[in-house]
C-alpha cells in the first residue's frame, strides 16, 4: 500500500473537480492591479516587522540596526547570532554552521 500515491490521486482527483489554479485564475492589467492596490490597507508597523525580520534573518545586522532605530521598531532578539551560521553555510562548513546553531539553541 502506497499511502503516497493514494494522496496524489486524491488530489488530483479534487483538483480536476474543482479546476486548477491556472485554470480559475482571471488574468489582470496593470491598471486593474493597481486599482486593486489603491484599496488595500497595510499597517506600517506590520510592514516595518517584515523588513526588519528580513534584514536581521538574511545577515544585514548593520542595515538592521540602522532601520531600526530609523522606524523605532525593535530588532528580534536573536538577529544577531544568525549571520555566522549564514556565513558558515555558504562556505560549505557544515560543522561549523551546526556548532554555531547550538550556540543558539543547546536543546
Amino acid at each position: 500500500f502506497n499511502f503516497t500515491k493514494l494522496k496524489l490521486q486524491q488530489m488530483r482527483g479534487a483538483a480536476r473537480s474543482k479546476g486548477t489554479i491556472t485554470e480559475n485564475a482571471k488574468s489582470i492589467n496593470k491598471e486593474e492591479w493597481l486599482k486593486k492596490m489603491d484599496n488595500v490597507s497595510v499597517d506600517k508597523q506590520f510592514l516595518d516587522s517584515i523588513v526588519m525580520d528580513y534584514l536581521a534573518k538574511e545577515g544585514f545586522q548593520d542595515v538592521a540596526e540602522i532601520f531600526s532605530q530609523e522606524t523605532n521598531t525593535p530588532l528580534p532578539p536573536d538577529s544577531v547570532s544568525f549571520l555566522p551560521i549564514r556565513v558558515a553555510i555558504e562556505k560549505g562548513d557544515v560543522g561549523e554552521a551546526i556548532c554555531r546553531t547550538n550556540e543558539i539553541d543547546p536543546a
